[in-house]
């Protein structure tokens, strides 16, 4: 995966939180299992969160919802935040 993957991002931010990556060895490319298409370059320690969630929708969403004390209307709350300021500079601002 690592060889057919694109190159790094160039602003040093994991693809999925935004976070700044320190060292190259907290990279590591990211891709569906199921079809083995590449998805982005992530941090490490999210991508082993993603798996211990079962690397699929339902797990992080069950992990939402159980963080969000059971409260549906929050977690969609936070979908419409999230759909809202996509591609936007302030996406990764908590």
């Amino acid at each position: 995966m690592k060889d057919n993957a694109p190159p790094l991002p160039e602003d040093g931010r994991c693809e999925l939180t935004g976070q700044i990556v320190e060292t190259d060895k907290d990279w590591t490319p990211d891709h569906n299992h199921e079809t083995d298409q590449f998805r982005g370059w992530i941090k490490k320690n999210v991508n082993k969160a993603m798996g211990t969630l079962g690397d699929s929708l339902r797990g992080m969403l069950r992990a939402a919802i159980y963080l969000s004390g059971g409260n549906f209307d929050e977690v969609r709350a936070e979908l419409d935040t999230l759909e809202y300021q996509n591609g936007s500079p302030d996406y990764f601002e908590d």
